[in-house]
């Protein structure tokens, strides 16, 4: 079967299918909280910061507030890996009060740029 293309040869987002259904949170809103909170930090010399794929397998509630987001370093697999941690700090489940998501940060190379 031949891949999918949302807007000319551009590949659908991937994280498209994960989006928050019922009262579990979804991964794509999880990376877009990243993205949003690197488009406001100063971008590196040499490119600009673009947001990883979170990991898909992690399952968490819906936030019942606005998703936050600060820079951080992962602890595992990589621990010298710079990311975001994007935060809930209400989440819609009552026993599962708040809880942290890591996202990887990687950069872009500036166009033009060998």
């Amino acid at each position: 079967m031949p891949p999918c293309f949302a807007h000319g040869n551009q590949p659908a987002d991937p994280l498209l299918r994960y989006r928050t259904i019922g009262g579990m949170q979804g991964m794509y809103e999880v990376r877009e909280a990243a993205r949003k909170f690197l488009l406001r930090q100063r971008a590196p010399v040499h490119g600009k910061w673009i947001a990883l794929l979170p990991d898909v397998r992690i399952f968490v509630p819906a936030c019942a507030v606005s998703l936050r987001a600060r820079w951080a370093v992962a602890s595992d697999p990589a621990p010298d890996m710079r990311g975001v941690m994007v935060s809930c700090p209400k989440s819609a489940a009552k026993q599962y009060q708040q809880w942290d998501v890591f996202v990887g940060v990687g950069t872009s190379p500036k166009p033009g740029a060998k």
